[in-house]
């Protein structure tokens, strides 16, 4: 009568409660066992970067299954980033993604000066690394717009059209990185692809 019940429980525990129960549609489960599925890849890959100790540092995030996507997904231009112009400021540029916190691109930069940098007309967060590097980013990627290009102009006149996505075929075809980077990068196209079909199981359910 009037007492508060508080319990505290995981996105883990969520998931497998979700799950569990027959109530659930088959796309939520799906979304959610791929979800924990990205999350425990993301563990293994940036583990040894942040020097963390899985176990200790953050419990370990289970895993349901390995990743299935094949490499020829990847293969359309949906995944290709596109480079238009040029500045004679800017002497190298690659990419990279933030998945410790949240889905961010990151644009490094070498360039003489800090460049200016507008990702979708709006002005980019530009930030000086350690190693002389400029660091531009294109914040918070929902998990059902990975795909979604973004155009990132540089100094008014280099231009680049990408999507978070652009990244998986960069690690898949790369002999630098792990087998647990590859399977990260494939959990979170796999992760993006759950999103986008409960989001088309929402729609058809309200129609």
């Amino acid at each position: 009568d009037g007492e508060t019940v508080s319990k505290t429980f995981s996105v883990q525990d969520y998931v497998e409660a979700v799950v569990a129960d027959d109530r659930f549609p088959d796309e939520l489960k799906d979304l959610c066992k791929k979800l924990i599925n990205y999350g425990h890849y993301a563990q293994l890959m940036t583990a040894p970067v942040r020097e963390w100790t899985i176990g200790e540092d953050y419990p370990e995030i289970m895993v349901y299954f390995a990743p299935t996507v094949t490499d020829d997904v990847f293969a359309d231009d949906t995944f290709k980033v596109e480079k238009t112009g040029s500045s004679d400021q800017v002497t190298r540029v690659t990419l990279s993604l933030a998945l410790d916190h949240k889905t961010e691109v990151y644009m490094y930069l070498t360039a003489d000066t800090e460049p200016e940098v507008t990702v979708d007309g709006e002005a980019a967060a530009v930030y000086l690394m350690e190693d002389g590097r400029y660091r531009a980013v294109i914040p918070g990627v929902p998990s059902y717009l990975l795909a979604e290009k973004h155009t990132v102009i540089v100094n008014g006149t280099l231009t680049y059209s990408l999507s978070a996505l652009c990244y998986v075929p960069m690690v898949l075809n790369s002999s630098s990185f792990s087998e647990n980077d590859k399977n990260a990068v494939k959990a979170l196209y796999e992760y993006y692809d759950a999103s986008v079909a409960y989001l088309e199981y929402l729609s058809g359910s309200n129609d």
